[in-house]
Parts: C-alpha cells; sequence; structure tokens
C-alpha cells in the first residue's frame, strides 16, 4: 500500500468505531510513525523490531481485565505511607545515596526516551490529519500499537515502578507531604483508566507527563550527587504547565465529543482527569506560592505546628535546632524542607553536621537550658 493510500485511509473518519470494532480492523489501519516517513530515515529513527511489531491489544484487554489491580495497589500504598513512618520512628534512618542517584537517573533517561517516541507519534498524527485526529480516534489504532503502543503501555505500568520513590522518602525518614503521595496515588489510576479505554487524547497525558519526569529526575540525580541546580521554579512551573495544557485537551474533546457523533471517547475518564487536572493545578499552584514566594516572617503551617508541638525536657543540655533541606529527593515536586530537633552536648555538634552529609541550608541555633 502506497502511502498516500495510508493516508487517505487515516483521513476518512475511522474513529467511527468502537474499540470493539477497530480491534479487528486489518494492521494498515494502526497509526505507526514509520508508514510515513521515508524508509531509509524510518530504520534510522526506529532500528527496534519489537517496536514497530508491537500489537497494543494485548496489553489494553489484560488492564481491563485486571482493572482491580490499581485500586487495591493504592490501597497498599496509602496504608504504608501512614504506616511505614510509624516503624521507621525509632530506628535509624538508611542513607540510600547510591540508590537514589542511580534510581533517578534511570527514571530520568527511561522519561526522556518516552517522550521523544510520543512527542513523534503526536506531531505525526496531529499534523498529517489534524488536531481533531487526536482526540477522536479511538486509542488502539491511533497510538496503541507500535512504538507509540509501546511508550504508551510502559508509561501506565512504570506508575507501579515510580511508588518506590516514597519507599525512599519513607526510609530516609523524610516527610511523605500530601502533594507527594496524592500524585502517585492518582496518576496510578487515572493513567490505568486512560489506557484501559484506549482514551485517544491519553497521548497527551504521557507524552507531557514524560517530558516534565525527565526534567524532575534529572534534577534529583543532580542533587543526589551533591550539586544544587537552580532551576526547581522551572520544574514546578513545567508541571503547573502540564496541568494548564491536559485540562485544555480535555475540554476540546468534551466539545468535540459533545457536537461530532464520530468523535469517541470515554466520558467517565474525562470527568475524572479534568478533576484531578484541576485538583493538581490547585496543589501545585499552592506548593509554589508557599515555597517561592513566602514573604519573610510569615508564619507557615510548619511554625505553627511547631508552637503547639510539646516541649521536650533537655535536662540543661544546650538543645540545637537544626532545619535542612534534604538533596535528591524523591517527592513529586522539588525537595521539600524538613526540619530536625537535635540535643546533643556542645562538643559533639559539628560531628553531627559532618555526618548529616547531604543537607544545605543549614540553620544552628544552640541555646542553653536552666
Amino acid at each position: 500500500m502506497s502511502t498516500v493510500d495510508m493516508i487517505h485511509n487515516h483521513a476518512m473518519p475511522v474513529w467511527d468505531d468502537t474499540y470493539q470494532a477497530q480491534r479487528s480492523l486489518h494492521r494498515h489501519f494502526d497509526f505507526h510513525a514509520t508508514d510515513f516517513l521515508p524508509s531509509w530515515l524510518a530504520k534510522i529513527l526506529y532500528p527496534f523490531e519489537f517496536e514497530n511489531e508491537f500489537d497494543g491489544r494485548a496489553g489494553i484487554e489484560l488492564t481491563n481485565d485486571y482493572w482491580w489491580l490499581p485500586i487495591v495497589t493504592v490501597v497498599l500504598y496509602v496504608v504504608f505511607v501512614f504506616v511505614a513512618p510509624v516503624v521507621m520512628k525509632d530506628r535509624e534512618a538508611l542513607n540510600l545515596q547510591f540508590t537514589m542517584k542511580y534510581w533517578n537517573l534511570f527514571l530520568a533517561v527511561f522519561s526522556l526516551i518516552g517522550f521523544v517516541r510520543l512527542l513523534a507519534q503526536l506531531a505525526l498524527g496531529a499534523g498529517l490529519f489534524g488536531l481533531d485526529y487526536t482526540v477522536c480516534r479511538p486509542g488502539l489504532p491511533w497510538w496503541g500499537s507500535g512504538s507509540g503502543g509501546v511508550w504508551g503501555m510502559l508509561f501506565v505500568y512504570s506508575k507501579y515502578a515510580e511508588l518506590f520513590d516514597t519507599v525512599i522518602l519513607v526510609l530516609r525518614k523524610r516527610p511523605v507531604i500530601f502533594l507527594h503521595w496524592y500524585h502517585h496515588s492518582t496518576v496510578m489510576l487515572v493513567s490505568l483508566a486512560g489506557y484501559a479505554a484506549a482514551q485517544p487524547s491519553a497521548i497527551y497525558f504521557c507524552g507531557i507527563n514524560y517530558g516534565v519526569h525527565s526534567v524532575m529526575y534529572y534534577y534529583y540525580y543532580l542533587m543526589a550527587c551533591g550539586k544544587k541546580p537552580g532551576w526547581a521554579q522551572a520544574i514546578t512551573a513545567g508541571q503547573i504547565f502540564q496541568m494548564v495544557i491536559g485540562f485544555a485537551v480535555n475540554v476540546y474533546q468534551a466539545y468535540k465529543m459533545s457536537t461530532d457523533s464520530t468523535c469517541k471517547g470515554s466520558w467517565s475518564v474525562l470527568a475524572v482527569m479534568a478533576f484531578v487536572y484541576a485538583t493538581y493545578f490547585v496543589l501545585f499552584v499552592n506548593f509554589a506560592i508557599a515555597r517561592y514566594f513566602k514573604k519573610p516572617g510569615e508564619v507557615t503551617a510548619d511554625k505553627k505546628r511547631a508552637k503547639r508541638s510539646p516541649k521536650i525536657d533537655t535536662k540543661s543540655k544546650p538543645s540545637v535546632s537544626v532545619e535542612f533541606t534534604p538533596c535528591g529527593g524523591t517527592t513529586s515536586e522539588p525537595t521539600s524542607p524538613c526540619r530536625g530537633h537535635l540535643h546533643l552536648d556542645e562538643d559533639t555538634v559539628d560531628c553531627a553536621l559532618k555526618d548529616a552529609g547531604d543537607i544545605t541550608n543549614i540553620k544552628v541555633e544552640l541555646k542553653k537550658h536552666k
């Protein structure tokens, strides 16, 4: 089949069929980036047969068959978030510097490859057939097979692996803030729901998230290496931008579905994604304001909680209050401040600070208690 015939077949309203009807169509109805590139260029950009020959039907059907797995996983994850820190309370924190470094580097490289692959798929689809094609054609023949299918499926199931971020935080006795665990939980549920429904616009969610995560995890890798990148604000801005774009795509797909009977998609997935995008936007904007635009001397929630905390009897020993920011964090946003209170003899203060190793922005105050 010639490229012209291929474009003709794709240019028809091929989204006029549901997932169940599309699954039995001939292979040439599946969108493959290699079909629209010169053969010599396709061999260079897509050299791996496992990508080119990937059929996404099995992955989508498996996700539908085991629809309960992400729900059970999230329930267990939330229990872990609240119970594990209690278990670790009287235990020594693990350093895990080596683990953090290469875990973050792996996720950065993985996310970058996924971003490039899905961006190419999206650019070709929108460029050849228009924006409506990218939000109306069922996901299975649109992005579910070939290279797009591989990296779409890997994106979805990588959300299970990314829960290890929280394990690292807990073992290092770092706080797991609401934004972190809410983000991990809901991204997993929404990603798997969109994949199971073969939502046409899911490629936008996956692609943009891949891009933001490639930068974010590289930032964490540099922090784990002892460096201090000065672009944490850019990462937060990228996360907020991701929510705006995702919400806009959702709105556009909803508009097309309500005005064009040939535009297919899941209304329930659209509603859930719109809600999640809205909550992400509020949470990340609130985080940005609190972290980057807070006025000096402003009383924060941390300080209010500290005032309500009971006094610790130091038995006349000097109290050493240490405020620090951990390097190489694995939260869903640039590292958040943590606070610790040590009660040591004056001779051990310097030793304690040296052992802290990976902390920055140290503020130490010595007070004699009578």
